[in-house]
């Protein structure tokens, strides 16, 4: 719980009152090693001031360069670093460039600068043995969230802002304002650097912070911040309690999950669509996507119509690339492109795994009596590998025993394949001709003849928690 400081004025502030207000908080222990999270902007530097004037505490200084404004970035980075020595300070830095990686994860250059931000400072925090990373959030930042969280769309879970800490992160300033913080910086005549982007207002954030909140005085800030605050703690408890209800459900509904992908089955009848569902859904988005702002009132009318429709096949979108699909009586929620995958030729010796399945060919004698099974087949040896890509329109098969062709769409429909998985669902083959729909049948193609000495054993494992 932080001190509510925040119904101060800014003219009985001083530089004692911000360093009064952290020692009072529960993580400020002596001896703590605390990694400090500094851009070099007037939030963070402020804290750095802060926190050195705590004996108590010993600090190291972290700084990720994420390359976005040229040599400005690199000036900010060696701001950070001067400021760092004239502390006698240690200050760990890396630079990295989100415009020219290609590796990059490809989730919004906000997000995706968030995310690694704080791998880097988890992996130093970790290998250098500090206890606790602090970044310079203030009260300003939880007003700026939780708007950008409501005009985005969000359910209760979005409502709780910014979290003053957890194990290993805290935010120290939370509980005040910028307009405090900059008048108590201007006294001190603190050196920060300024970046030109965040005037920018092309940013949502951007137009809250300079536009809107600039229209209110400080004391009207100062008072939507409390009132924001004891919001985000009645939703916690709230969002604490759903969760705890929802835990027997959960365990009734939920029938696989995996990286990226949940499903959930789907009582028959009525009343399903209660505030419990709305919370497992709710999980199931944060477990896709990694979101913890939760659904919007929007989002969940977008569901409740999937589950009426009661037709498979059916699907939604809804943010952060996450796709609904109806799977009769079962909800998949699921990375958008989460199974995708690419041709590929496998040759006799190679295990491999691929998107949702594992392949294993090897090279065998022809036993007396072969035995196949949906995931095992015996095919003629190929010299030059075997083909294996995801099924395409106008696919055909000749199937095992039967003189005509048939339709793979034709196949995996009446095989009942999940409709999350048919459209990436292999094919084997031989030269331009289907050999044998994996999990599915083989094709007249890999009937073994009496004088065929040297066969290539294939076994393909598929995800059948996904397709009834």
């Amino acid at each position: 719980m932080l001190p509510l400081f925040f119904m101060q004025s800014s003219d009985s502030i001083n530089y004692q009152f911000f360093t009064d207000g952290i020692r009072s908080q529960l993580w400020v222990t002596p001896g703590k090693r605390v990694l400090v999270a500094c851009s070099g902007g007037l939030d963070s530097v402020f804290l750095l001031h802060l926190l050195y004037q705590i004996p108590e505490l010993t600090l190291g200084v972290i700084h990720l360069n994420h390359g976005l404004r040229g040599k400005k970035s690199d000036e900010d980075a060696r701001f950070v670093q001067k400021l760092s020595e004239s502390l006698n300070l240690t200050c760990f830095s890396r630079k990295i460039n989100l415009h020219l990686d290609p590796q990059l994860p490809k989730i919004g250059l906000e997000a995706t600068a968030r995310k690694l931000r704080y791998e880097y400072f988890n992996s130093v925090r970790v290998t250098e043995k500090y206890d606790v990373i602090t970044t310079a959030h203030t009260g300003s930042d939880f007003i700026e969230t939780v708007l950008l969280n409501l005009l985005r769309g969000t359910g209760i879970s979005g409502l709780r802002g910014i979290d003053a800490e957890s194990a290993t992160h805290v935010r120290p300033i939370l509980a005040y304002t910028r307009p405090q913080i900059e008048d108590v910086a201007l006294k001190l005549g603190l050196v920060y650097r300024t970046d030109a982007s965040n005037a920018d207002w092309r940013f949502t954030r951007n137009r809250i912070r300079e536009g809107w909140l600039k229209l209110l005085n400080p004391l009207e800030i100062q008072t939507l911040l409390r009132e924001m605050l004891e919001l985000g703690r009645v939703a916690d408890d709230v969002v604490k309690l759903m969760e705890e209800s929802c835990k027997k459900l959960e365990k009734q509904q939920v029938k696989a999950i995996n990286p990226g992908k949940i499903l959930l089955d789907i009582p028959r009848g009525t009343g399903y669509f209660s505030a419990l569902w709305k919370a497992l859904f709710d999980k199931a988005f944060q477990h896709v996507t990694g979101i913890k702002t939760g659904l919007s009132e929007r989002h969940y009318r977008s569901l409740k119509w999937l589950l009426e429709t009661g037709q498979s096949g059916r699907q939604i979108r809804l943010p952060n690339d996450c796709s609904v699909i109806r799977e009769r009586s079962r909800l998949c929620f699921v990375k958008a492109g989460l199974d995708e995958w690419q041709s590929t030729v496998i040759q006799s010796g190679e295990d491999r795994t691929i998107s949702f399945f594992q392949v294993k060919l090897e090279s065998v004698r022809t036993p007396e009596t072969l035995f196949t099974d949906k995931r095992t087949q015996y095919l003629p040896d190929a010299a030059e590998g075997w083909l294996l890509r995801p099924w395409e329109s106008g696919d055909r098969i000749k199937l095992f025993g039967h003189s005509k062709f048939a339709k793979v769409s034709d196949i995996l429909q009446a095989a009942k394949v999940a409709p999350h998985l048919k459209k990436w669902w292999p094919v084997m083959l031989h030269g331009d001709e289907i050999v044998w729909i994996p999990g599915i049948v083989p094709s007249e193609f890999a009937r073994i003849k009496a004088n065929t000495s040297s066969l290539v054993r294939v076994e393909i494992v598929l995800n059948f928690e996904s397709a009834e």
